[in-house]
């Protein structure tokens, strides 16, 4: 299974949330985010899919949670550990599943992850909820493209993919 985390987070203290929310808006970040899930299973944790409360369309929502009850149906599923996430992905014919966050996931799938498309927010924004370091030197870029500030996008940002070597 390949394993991509896909994050937004700010530069100035790698900082991704404050009070289980986005922290900026930015249009064009949205549209590359639809743009690389779509398509895919996505994972994230019980608070992440609390903060969006609901199964984004087009993808398959997988929730890792050990304490968490939904109602599952064909694009949300309940998974309570990576065999079952596994499953799942395989179940909807996958080989590639999307890290949605929260901050705990990045930690626990950096070591897997294949794939980063990171985000990075001119910003330097109070938050409470940080995102971890990637090794990057295990990682070659292989696309990257700026975004000014605009009445879409409120903070300038830097969109990066990277493929372990």
């Amino acid at each position: 299974m390949i394993y991509s985390i896909i994050v937004a987070y700010g530069k100035g203290n790698r900082v991704i949330g404050k009070d289980n929310s986005l922290l900026w808006r930015l249009s064009d970040d949205f549209k590359l985010f639809k743009s690389k899930t779509m398509g895919h299973c996505m994972l994230m944790g019980r608070k992440t899919y609390e903060s969006i409360g609901k199964a984004l369309p087009g993808r398959t929502t997988i929730v890792l949670s050990s304490t968490l009850e939904l109602e599952e149906h064909e694009n949300l599923k309940l998974a309570r550990n990576l065999t079952e996430v596994e499953s799942i992905a395989k179940e909807c014919g996958e080989t590639e599943v999307f890290i949605c966050g929260g901050a705990s996931l990045y930690n626990r799938f950096s070591p897997l992850a294949t794939n980063l498309y990171l985000t990075e927010v001119e910003c330097n924004l109070e938050g409470d909820t940080f995102l971890c370091d990637f090794e990057l030197d295990q990682y070659e870029l292989v696309e990257e493209q700026s975004f000014s500030s605009s009445e879409k996008n409120q903070y300038p940002f830097i969109f990066r993919h990277y493929a372990k070597k």
